[in-house]
């Protein structure tokens, strides 16, 4: 059974950070170079949490059993994640109880906040200024971002209290995540490192392994229990083993499969039409969109001031916008920061150091 749920957490791990936006922004905001490292920093320092904090309290509730200061835990209870609160009561009283309340508000709190931001702005950018209004100005960017802020508070709010009224837990969400999220894993990562993916290989891969993942947890649940399928049934070990298993292995073998029947093919096309060499494969990626995502233009200039802030000046000084070039403004990474060699070098860092720990 712990080594379904190391496989369950591994899958649901793997999940919830590819899919996260909220990694994606921080790394295209940040220098390459330094990115990779406070990356792997970030990642080596969160191992604090599980190696030491939960263990430390996971174990002592565990101890504590019996003891007349330790309240009687049960299984929905653990499910709740209530036993660190309990020990942290059981040892120091109510101000271990006020610690547990005071990290826990600040957790929420710093996650809830990176997603509401994370969110707001695929639906403002991805959503709103792309197929809704291309030509939107600033100040109505920044408006339907707030709104979207707003209207995502709102949806994480009524879902908690529908997962609370229908008694789904979070130990029963914290294994469910790969069901749901692991069928994107492969395509992310075959999307940000491996030039010939294709497009369409890892869209059609991420959903179907999302309906392999389903149908393998509801098959699975229904086999083991009777054909009872309820959210208790659904939660055990090997129900959400192989909706994760399902989830994670379909949404990546559809991937790598079609990507590579599309190389072949391209492949074979190349050949029989004689075309030349140095013609690039329809799926072959080179990547300079995204390296230049945050890359300095300098044959455009960028207003210093706002619009808003351009009229009011004129209004009081007759004054013009001042005009910089796009270089020396703050949030475009460096042309040196973008070399290939470099990038490489970085990249490759990364994937040994990811590969080892």
């Amino acid at each position: 059974m712990v080594s379904f749920l190391r496989v369950i957490n591994i899958i649901g791990n793997f999940a919830t950070v590819f899919n996260d936006q909220a990694y994606w922004q921080r790394a295209i905001a940040s220098r390459p170079a330094s990115c990779v490292k406070a990356y792997l920093l970030g990642g080596l320092a969160w191992f604090a949490i599980p190696f030491t904090f939960a263990t430390t309290l996971g174990l002592a509730a565990v101890a504590l059993r019996g003891d007349p200061d330790m309240r009687v835990l049960l299984p929905a209870d653990v499910s709740a994640g209530l036993p660190a609160p309990a020990a942290a009561a059981a040892l120091l009283g109510q101000a271990g109880g006020a610690a547990m309340l005071v990290l826990l508000f600040l957790a929420v709190t710093s996650a809830t906040s990176a997603e509401l931001i994370a969110v707001s702005s695929i639906l403002t950018y991805d959503v709103y200024k792309r197929y809704i209004n291309p030509q939107a100005m600033e100040n109505q960017i920044l408006r339907v971002g707030h709104y979207m802020v707003a209207t995502y508070a709102l949806v994480m709010s009524i879902t908690g209290l529908i997962f609370y009224y229908i008694g789904v837990s979070m130990g029963w969400l914290y294994t469910f995540m790969g069901v749901v999220l692991g069928s994107a894993v492969v395509p992310i990562a075959l999307c940000v490192t491996w030039k010939k993916a294709n497009k369409w290989g890892c869209i059609v891969g991420a959903v179907g392994g999302f309906l392999a993942g389903i149908i393998a947890w509801l098959v699975t649940t229904a086999t083991h229990n009777k054909g009872v399928v309820n959210v208790t049934t659904s939660g055990g070990d090997y129900e959400m083993l192989a909706g994760n298993l399902a989830s994670i292995g379909v949404g990546g073998i559809i991937a790598i499969i079609w990507s590579l029947i599309v190389c072949i093919l391209s492949w074979v096309h190349r050949f029989l039409t004689n075309v030349s060499s140095d013609n690039q494969l329809p799926a072959d990626f080179d990547f300079d969109i995204t390296r230049s995502i945050n890359a300095p233009h300098y044959k455009h200039t960028h207003p210093k001031l706002s619009l808003e802030k351009v009229e009011d000046d004129e209004d009081k000084k007759g004054a013009s916008a001042e005009v910089q070039p796009v270089s020396d403004v703050v949030g475009l990474t460096d042309e040196s920061d973008l070399d290939p060699v470099q990038l490489d070098k970085a990249f490759r860092f990364a994937a040994w150091s990811s590969l080892a720990l």
